[in-house]
């Protein structure tokens, strides 16, 4: 029934609540489940490999930096769909960019690096339009050919092609 689903989800809530770490996240087996912060600044953990779906908890308008580094290969569905992150940066090893993960994110800036190797369908849209918006990709990279196949108004940001 749906009453059991709404408890579940609230124990699940309150079990994630219950294991996060001092700095508020909930790592288990290298896949980050949720991020727990009032942070303006965050950087995903070394120990992650995988982002979870839906990742950020936190009261914040928006978050102004989020750094990933390279030791995290995958970006799941939705990761910061609807998070309002204003500057990413993904480090050299990042590989996977899951779909919508940062649709209606309303980012300033985003970094793809060279080492991403496949990105999913709408990961950076935003439907209202992000004219504000700038995604920086690495000439000649994945990143590159993917935004190549659409025209700018698709996502609304401007792509940038770096040397």
């Amino acid at each position: 029934s749906s009453d059991e689903q709404i408890l579940s989800l609230d124990t699940q809530k309150e079990h994630y609540e219950s294991i996060k770490d001092k700095n508020g996240c909930v790592i288990e087996d290298g896949v980050l489940i949720r991020y727990y912060t009032e942070d303006k600044e965050l950087t995903i953990p070394d120990n992650v490999t995988i982002i979870g779906s839906a990742v950020i908890v936190t009261e914040l308008e928006d978050i102004d930096k989020l750094t990933i580094p390279g030791s995290v290969k995958r970006l799941e569905k939705s990761a910061f769909n609807e998070t309002p992150i204003r500057h990413i940066v993904m480090e050299e090893g990042v590989e996977e960019i899951g779909e919508y993960a940062f649709a209606d994110s309303y980012y300033k800036e985003i970094h793809i690096p060279e080492s991403v190797n496949d990105i999913g369908e709408f990961a950076f849209r935003c439907s209202e339009g992000n004219h504000e918006g700038k995604i920086y990709v690495k000439k000649g990279s994945y990143a590159e050919e993917y935004f190549s196949q659409y025209d700018g108004d698709y996502y609304g940001a401007e792509v940038i092609v770096e040397e």
